[in-house]
């Protein structure tokens, strides 16, 4: 349904719009019902304690079960964290408002991703309780410390200018990883003495210039003319060496920041094919993210499976449509395989009779009296339900 894109639901079963291998699977009704039935647990598993000190325990043994396959994938030397909103309007224990996104309400995501847009690691925000003690203040810090618990020494961490701060990267940096980051003015402290935004307007688009702490832990800020001036801190990474290239290399053919786009790839990637149906229960749209959020990143190891390989991967539409008929099949041949009492085949469509070109044809479809036993019962063969009289038929059709 969420690579067909229609406007409603219903119109999956509708005569018009009807898709054959969604309507003989389920009907709708049964669809409707069981969508508003989804549940993780049982709430009577869990004591009035333990759902007052954790927000999301409706969906937490599904967080817990994603989060562990993100953690079992492989780590590169360049990764980067950044937020991701769950799109969702209605009312919600951990709701968010988040100007500049997209999807401007809904659940915030904290995501550790590679630059291919595989998700290695996340974290729901839930208020004040989301992180535990990692020896910083600031829901900034503590976000890119939690998830940086799970890559090795060595790895380097790219972020934008809502997690950089100077006191992170130190962090950072005492922990055995290294990260670079957009930093905003006002957080650049007062010992570092670089040049103003005023001056540094009047010089040509290009221009940048770097200040230098020697002292350990090492640290570079540097500023850089583009459309208006962007500061930058590193301790890896200095102004030289400089050089000139596009937004878009055609020689390198990716984009001058695409150690920073791993987040945004997967939002672009969920926001084509999302399960987007309307509902007002928070756990049934977080439930299916989570479900999109697993697919997408099968879709990115499969493609960089196959472009080891030398293959080319189906595009990430025939892959998902795929992957959805393969389960609809496996789940009705799980159905059939059951035994003969709990088996119920399913309903054949219902044919009109007479046939469809001549019910609208002149008056030749209208019923007549007959004499001949039970003719009250104007019905098919092999039907034992009761039909209007004929005569009663007749009248009404006159009264029309």
């Amino acid at each position: 349904m969420g690579c067909l894109g229609y406007p409603n639901i219903q119109m999956n079963w509708a005569s018009n719009t009807r898709v054959q291998v969604v309507a003989e699977s389920m009907t709708r009704n049964r669809f409707y019902k069981r969508r508003n039935s989804i549940k993780i647990i049982n709430d009577l598993d869990f004591s009035d304690d333990e759902k007052r000190s954790d927000l999301l325990w409706r969906i937490r043994p599904l967080l817990a079960k994603m989060r562990q396959g993100c953690l079992s994938l492989p780590r590169k030397e360049k990764l980067c964290t950044d937020e991701q909103m769950i799109p969702f309007t209605g009312c919600c224990p951990v709701h968010q408002y988040v100007p500049g996104k997209p999807y401007r309400t809904g659940l915030k995501v904290f995501v550790l991703a590679a630059p291919t847009g595989l998700v290695l690691d996340f974290v729901v925000y839930e208020g004040k309780t989301t992180f535990r003690d990692t020896g910083g203040k600031g829901i900034e810090k503590q976000a890119v410390l939690h998830l940086a618990e799970s890559v090795p020494q060595g790895t380097h961490l790219f972020f934008g200018r809502f997690f950089t701060t100077i006191n992170l990267l130190d962090t950072l940096k005492i922990k055995g990883l290294t990260g670079t980051g957009t930093l905003m003015s006002n957080r650049i402290q007062k010992e570092c003495e670089i040049i103003g935004d005023k001056p540094f307007k009047k010089k040509e688009r290009g221009a940048s210039e770097m200040v230098a702490r020697r002292s350990p832990p090492e640290l570079a800020v540097i500023k850089w003319l583009d459309n208006k001036p962007v500061v930058m801190a590193s301790p890896a990474y200095g102004i030289e060496p400089q050089d000139t290239r596009t937004r878009w290399s055609k020689k390198d053919k990716r984009f001058y920041n695409n150690n920073m786009g791993g987040v945004d790839l997967v939002d672009r990637m969920l926001s084509f094919y999302r399960m987007a149906s309307r509902t007002l229960k928070w756990t049934v749209r977080a439930v299916l993210h989570f479900f999109d959020l697993a697919m997408t990143n099968l879709w990115f190891q499969y493609r960089s499976d196959l472009q080891f390989q030398g293959k080319k991967p189906l595009k990430f539409l025939d892959f998902k449509l795929l992957l959805g008929e393969e389960l609809i099949t496996q789940a009705q041949a799980g159905s059939a395989s059951d035994s003969e009492d709990d088996y119920t085949p399913p309903r054949q469509k219902w044919k009109p009779q007479p046939n469809e070109a001549l019910r609208h044809y002149g008056a030749i479809h209208l019923s007549e009296m007959v004499d001949e036993t039970h003719a009250s019962r104007y019905r098919r063969s092999n039907c034992k339900s009761k039909m209007w009289h004929t005569q009663n038929v007749c009248h009404l059709i006159s009264f029309i």
